[in-house]
C-alpha cells in the first residue's frame, strides 16, 4: 500500500462506494477520487459468518479503491521540490529551474 500523497484524506466511502478526498498540503484545497462501487452485494438480512465476510470483502476492496484514488491523486498534485510539500496547481510555481511552491518561490 502506498503512502498517501497528501498529509489530510477524508475517506467518504459508505457500505456501497468508495470515495477519497485528498487536500493541497498549503491551502487544504480538496481534489474527491473517483467513485468505486463495492463489487459483492449482499442481502440486507446477514448472518454473523456472512458479515464477517461481508466486512473482509468491503475491507479489501476498500484498500485497493485508497490505492487507486491515491494513484489517481499523484496526477493532481504536485510536490515542491524546496519544502517537499504536496500541492494542488493553484499554490505551485512552476520556475525555469525548480518546480517549487510559491511559498518557497517568494524566498
Amino acid at each position: 500500500m502506498l503512502k498517501t500523497i497528501t498529509k489530510k484524506i477524508i475517506d467518504r466511502s459508505t457500505d456501497e462506494f468508495f470515495k477519497f478526498e485528498f487536500h493541497c498540503d498549503r491551502c487544504g484545497a480538496g481534489w474527491e477520487s473517483d467513485t468505486y462501487c463495492f463489487e459483492h452485494g449482499f442481502p440486507e438480512k446477514l448472518t454473523e459468518g456472512e458479515q464477517r465476510a461481508k466486512n473482509i470483502m468491503w475491507k479489501v476492496e476498500h484498500d485497493a479503491a485508497l490505492e487507486r484514488a491515491n494513484l489517481e491523486a499523484r496526477l493532481r498534485f504536485n510536490q515542491c521540490n524546496s519544502c517537499g510539500r504536496i500541492i494542488c496547481d493553484e499554490c505551485f510555481a512552476m520556475d525555469e529551474d525548480e518546480d517549487l511552491c510559491i511559498d518557497c518561490a517568494k524566498q
